[in-house]
């Protein structure tokens, strides 16, 4: 009976040092795995890349605005010039439609730009290189 007491403790503590090393192991490989994550967020190619990211996208999100503006410049002139919509034929109206399109369509990317800036904005790992000549973020 003392052997099988004794081989039960002795599987006990085996099985003790197993549980401890997968924990040590595992939680050197976590903290390799936030290393990693650091060398990969501090790499210099990634500094240059995110801040000229923020400063690229803020341009190109203001150029947006007279894009609309030319646009629905563009639009407003049709409706000015083709008289009442009434009168219209085929054509003018498909025109219209391409205007109209175009106008929908620049919004929209427009949005879709603010939206990715702010999502980038928001990440840790990527606004500490936005920089301070620009917004840390956009409100349409």
């Amino acid at each position: 009976m003392r052997r099988f007491g004794l081989a039960v403790m002795v599987v006990f503590g085996i099985l003790l040092l197993v549980g401890l090393a997968s924990l040590l192991r595992f939680g050197c490989y976590a903290r390799e795995q936030a290393h990693q994550v650091m060398e990969k967020t501090l790499d210099s190619d990634n500094i240059i890349l995110n801040y000229e990211y923020f400063k690229d996208q803020h341009r190109a999100i203001l150029a947006m605005d007279q894009k609309i503006k030319i646009a629905q410049d563009a639009l407003d002139k049709f409706e000015k010039d083709a008289g009442p919509r009434k009168d219209w034929d085929l054509r003018d109206k498909e025109e219209h439609s391409r205007l109209t399109a175009n106008v929908t369509g620049t919004m929209n990317m427009k949005k879709d730009m603010v939206a990715q800036y702010n999502a980038n904005a928001s990440k840790t790992n990527k606004n500490i290189f936005m920089g301070k000549d620009v917004p840390q973020r956009i409100e349409e």
